[in-house]
């Protein structure tokens, strides 16, 4: 609900004083439980294009290897975010 007013993932992981990995998941289980949310509040349309193409590559159950192959440049949690808006299901011991 805080998301959906505005506030950045770093916002309401200071007032709920929470990590923003915390934040992200909860982000992801409502998307996988068909809340709506827009990729353009996350990532611009440059990087869904490159983000898109190194799940592509590497699939979407390594999120490592879409971590490395980006350069580190994306939080995890970001990066699980956009996989779940893409209606892929997690992998088994993915990261």
């Amino acid at each position: 609900k805080m998301f959906k007013t505005g506030l950045s993932v770093e916002a309401i992981a200071s007032r709920r004083n929470l990590v923003t990995s915390t934040i992200y998941g909860h982000l992801a289980t409502a998307i996988e439980a068909g809340e709506s949310i827009d990729l353009a509040q996350f990532f611009s349309t440059s990087e869904m294009e490159l983000i898109s193409a190194a799940f592509a590559k590497c699939g979407f159950g390594n999120l490592n290897g879409v971590h490395q192959m980006l350069g580190a440049k994306h939080d995890f949690g970001a990066l699980r975010v956009y996989r779940a808006a893409q209606g892929r299901p997690r992998a088994t011991g993915s990261v």
